[in-house]
């Protein structure tokens, strides 16, 4: 408000710090903008696919997935398998 931030009190240690670290900050006029960042290469697209990969644990192939994973399952029955 009026350029300065309005927190609530601090309830931990990590809440502390980070409002150390807001109210240290400057706040500008100039537009703001957003970067993604995975495996340390710094993109301005989110890509869901890129994320997930990058989320999920990797593991090897099953045999039977193709069977549980199949386009033509109905959703809810591939839900429930």
């Amino acid at each position: 408000m009026n350029g300065h931030w309005i927190l609530p009190p601090a309830r931990s240690e990590n809440q502390v710090n980070l409002q150390a670290y807001l109210t240290t900050t400057v706040l500008t006029d100039d537009e703001d903008y957003y970067e993604w960042e995975t495996d340390e290469k710094v993109s301005s697209k989110y890509r869901t696919g890129q994320v997930y990969a990058k989320l999920r644990p990797e593991s090897d192939e099953v045999p039977w997935g193709k069977i549980v994973w199949n386009v033509g399952v109905i959703d809810s029955y591939a839900a429930f398998l």
